[in-house]
């Protein structure tokens, strides 16, 4: 009465995605991580992305300049966040603070520039730097959750072709 059950194997993935593992197109959040992860801080190619993104932001500002708007810092938020995100809390402190004395002296208006700060600019440099230090601690746990998870994709592919050995 004991019959014999055939057993075979279930695939893992679909055939066509088996076929052609290496071929795959990564998506732009694994080519983040995975430059996220080649940055170290306090590096020279830390240090490049930070004027990378310092210039990218002035050259944005210099454009805008001529509309006279009130936003004085309004290109620098992404440049500290990109910075953040590649390069780590150092480049992107470093824009915070480069920014800040850029806009300071080419941006404001010279009749700010005197002995006395004006109640308005006073404020404007508060909320730019608490703006500034909500936008490093964002980029920063972002910049751990990309680790994990470039981690995370890397111990599953090692896992993968250890099923298919």
């Amino acid at each position: 009465m004991a019959q014999a059950i055939e057993r075979h194997p279930v695939p893992l993935a679909p055939s066509n995605e088996s076929a052609q593992p290496n071929s795959q197109v990564s998506d732009p959040l694994d080519r983040l991580a995975e430059l996220s992860a080649r940055i170290r801080p306090y590096s020279t190619d830390a240090l490049a992305i930070a004027l990378v993104c310092l210039g990218a932001a002035t050259v944005l500002r210099l454009m805008g300049s001529w509309t006279n708007s009130d936003f004085l810092f309004a290109t620098y938020l992404p440049a500290i966040l990109a910075a953040g995100l590649l390069a780590g809390i150092p480049a992107a402190v470093g824009v915070t603070i480069a920014s800040t004395l850029i806009v300071r002296l080419f941006f404001v208006p010279a009749y700010f520039h005197s002995s006395s700060h004006s109640h308005g600019e006073l404020i404007d440099f508060l909320l730019y730097l608490v703006s500034a230090a909500l936008t490093v601690s964002f980029a920063h746990y972002c910049r751990v959750v990309l680790k994990r998870l470039h981690k995370r994709n890397l111990t599953n592919e090692i896992l993968a072709k250890e099923l298919q050995h």
